[in-house]
């Protein structure tokens, strides 16, 4: 249980050059300021640590 009294599941950190990222985003029409991507759809950038600058 996080100080703020929620409970939540474990950080999870997806990692992936801009490219990927634009790819990635859909619009949401509806309402622009959602637009994003699932992280299923990211799930091959889960702690992808080493596609980072070294």
């Amino acid at each position: 249980m996080s100080p703020t009294g929620i409970d939540r599941a474990a950080d999870r950190f997806y990692i992936m050059p801009q490219a990927e990222a634009l790819r990635l985003t859909k619009i949401n029409h509806k309402h622009p300021g959602l637009s994003g991507f699932t992280s299923a759809a990211a799930a091959g950038s889960l702690d992808a640590w080493s596609c980072l600058p070294g």
